[in-house]
C-alpha cells in the first residue's frame, strides 16, 4: 500500500481514497500520485508560510556551502 509520509506527520494511506487505483494504468496511477503529492505540498505551505520561500532558502544554503569548500580550500 503506498502511503504520503510528510516530515514526521502520521502515514496516510492514499489508496484508501481511491479504491479503483489498482484497475487504473501506470500513467493514470501517476498523474494520480502526483496530483496528491501537490496538493500536500500546498497544504503545508499553507500550514508553514516560510516553506513559501522555499527557493531562497535552497538558494542560501547552496552558496554557504560553496562559501565553506572555497575557504576549507583556501585554508
Amino acid at each position: 500500500m503506498l502511503f504520503v509520509t510528510v516530515g514526521l506527520l502520521a502515514r496516510e494511506p492514499i489508496m484508501s481514497s481511491n479504491p479503483d487505483i489498482s484497475r487504473q494504468s501506470k500513467h493514470e496511477r501517476t498523474e494520480y500520485v502526483k496530483r496528491l503529492v501537490t496538493l500536500k505540498g500546498a497544504q503545508l505551505r499553507q500550514r508553514f508560510p516560510i516553506l513559501k520561500q522555499q527557493n531562497a532558502i535552497g538558494a542560501t544554503i547552496l552558496v554557504l556551502s560553496w562559501a565553506g569548500m572555497l575557504a576549507s580550500a583556501a585554508g
